[in-house]
């Protein structure tokens, strides 16, 4: 067996990077497929932040990154621009597993991707429109550690966005769908925050980390925190009667804080913890010239967390109860924005590093599904049943959390 290597791939990290994409469009972009699907191309500036766990020459991995991307493409008819479309926006959460030798690691890749993408034919009386759409994404990429705390990698991706319906507000009532696949090279800096101490140890000794004894770093206690993120989802259930709007996409920033408290048992750790965000997550829809515009305001959780932790790198499950403030309203049709608090259920998942014994940073998902509740039951225009709002939003977070005191028990 080839010795261990001596440089440590393990840690917390975070980066920027640079992009150039070629893909191109698919399902039909405007009614009857007038167009057609087109080519894509344009760059891409973002950042990343990861975490890698190395064993022996075994490196494992999650990290996510976002992107703003200026990727277009546009058809023209008889030597005139009409239909134009655009990525906006490119992100990913994946999983990586790489063979490190010493300085130089090759790996593969691959998870969940979601996009901002545009669509529209001014020329032709279609406004543009934007929406978010979801697929997944593959690749592989070498990295080679310039510094102990500084690494360079270049890395090939293949994004897949699932096709969505876009211009049903504007006459295409079925098959107007458009989504997109991408191919990114990129280029990228990581700056390693820590070298991860018991992984060095397991190195020298070729074992897993988790094989150094428990309690390096302490988990237990009382904590406070700030967090922010972006969601994104849509709304369920009938917006107006007989289902005027249809249901909407929404999406958009969230800001917070959370308090809660964990009791370490060896490498388990238990917790509770609960949160309150701003949010504006929104979107909007239109038919027969309204536009029906709905905003979740407010999201809260109460979760139970369990979490297996090497020393200050913990992994966790999470999931409760959720409660959000939803508001909905037409003007134009002459009903005003009503709100209500809406229940249901979160349930995500998280990683969480401690770079003091009292400070730690965590990246988090969480699924929020918001139940139905009835809307404009007293509007004037008879919605006495079935005018019912809810959401399911997925969130991203990025947080800090300060340890306040050691567990009293």
């Amino acid at each position: 067996m080839p010795a261990a290597p001596s440089y440590n791939w393990s840690g917390f990290y975070a980066g920027v990077n640079g992009d150039y994409g070629t893909g191109v469009t698919t399902g039909d972009l405007l009614p009857n497929g007038f167009f057609g699907n087109h080519d894509l191309s344009g760059g891409l500036f973002g950042g990343q932040i990861g975490f890698n766990y190395q064993w022996s020459h075994l490196v494992l991995g999650i990290e996510a990154d976002l992107d703003w991307a200026d990727l277009n493409g546009s058809e023209a008819l008889f030597g005139i621009v009409m239909e134009e479309a655009k990525v906006k926006s490119l992100g990913t959460l994946r999983g990586r597993i790489g063979y490190a030798w010493d300085r130089v690691m090759v790996y593969g890749t691959g998870g969940f991707a979601w996009g901002r993408v545009s669509d529209g034919c001014d020329l032709c009386g279609v406004s543009t429109e934007t929406n978010t759409l979801t697929g997944y994404t593959v690749g592989a990429g070498v990295e080679y550690g310039i510094t102990p705390n500084l690494s360079a990698k270049a890395e090939y991706l293949y994004v897949h966005l699932d096709p969505k319906n876009y211009f049903l507000d504007q006459g295409c009532v079925a098959g107007c769908a458009m989504g997109a696949n991408v191919n990114l090279f990129r280029l990228g800096l990581n700056w390693r925050f820590a070298p991860w101490a018991p992984a060095l140890a397991a190195n020298a000794a070729g074992l897993p980390a988790a094989a150094s004894s428990a309690g390096v770093h302490d988990w237990s206690g009382l904590y406070v925190g700030v967090n922010g993120g972006y969601g994104a989802g849509k709304t369920t259930g009938d917006l107006l009667p007989d289902k005027f709007f249809g249901n909407l996409d929404v999406d958009g920033a969230l800001f917070g804080g959370q308090i809660g408290f964990n009791y370490q048992l060896s490498h388990i750790v238990l917790g509770v913890e609960a949160d309150l965000d701003g949010s504006g997550v929104s979107g909007s829809n239109s038919a027969g010239g309204f536009t029906n515009e709905a905003k979740i305001r407010t999201l809260g959780t109460l979760r139970g967390r369990v979490g297996y932790a090497w020393s200050d790198v913990m992994l966790y499950g999470t999931g409760g109860f959720a409660w959000g403030r939803l508001g909905d309203g037409c003007d134009a049709c002459g009903v005003s924005e009503e709100i209500r608090a809406l229940t249901g259920y979160a349930a995500g998942v998280g990683i969480e590093y401690g770079m003091t014994p009292n400070l730690s940073v965590r990246a988090e998902y969480l699924h929020v599904h918001l139940d139905p509740t009835g809307y404009f039951e007293l509007a004037g225009f008879g919605c006495t049943g079935g005018c019912s709002l809810g959401a399911n939003v997925n969130m991203v977070r990025l947080g800090l959390n300060w340890r306040l005191a050691g567990s009293p028990f």
